[in-house]
């Protein structure tokens, strides 16, 4: 009996803390979680989780160049993969574009056949251009970059 209960007990601690978790639905964006700094031509791995399992018809992947700015397209109808139980995560390599900003922010998607979820990066991360190129903030807040030919 004294066995049972503590087994009710966890299993009721571990919804609560799935119901207070930051993620938005059934889906959560486990990195870029933000704080990163990545550069122009490097290869990103976006990783997501399945929180709870829904039907999925497929994933979508954006980005953000400012806090209120436009979402602009990643990846789009990606291949649903094995989401068939929750905790199975799912990647995506993200070939970083010719940006230099320090306000992206990385959303995932799950189009459902009802529905769709998303999450976002917790934190804005960094594009910087590739190595030996300089980046310079201006008091304007306006990228100034420096490349040598």
């Amino acid at each position: 009996m004294q066995t049972r209960r503590h087994v009710c007990l966890w299993v009721m601690v571990a919804f609560c803390a799935l119901l207070a978790s930051p993620a938005s639905g059934e889906v959560r964006l486990l990195d870029p979680t933000g704080g990163e700094t990545l550069h122009y031509g490097d290869v990103f791995r976006i990783e997501w989780a399945i929180i709870q399992f829904q039907p999925v018809k497929d994933w979508d992947l954006y980005y953000s160049t400012s806090p209120d700015g436009e979402w602009y397209d990643l990846a789009l109808d990606l291949y649903p993969g094995d989401v068939t139980s929750p905790g199975c995560t799912l990647a995506y390599d993200w070939t970083i574009p010719d940006i230099v900003t320090d306000q992206v922010r990385v959303k995932v998607v799950r189009d459902g056949y009802d529905d769709t979820w998303e999450d976002v990066s917790d934190v804005d991360l960094m594009i910087l251009p590739e190595p030996g190129a300089l980046a310079l903030l201006t008091a304007g807040g306006l990228w100034l970059l420096l490349r040598r030919r």
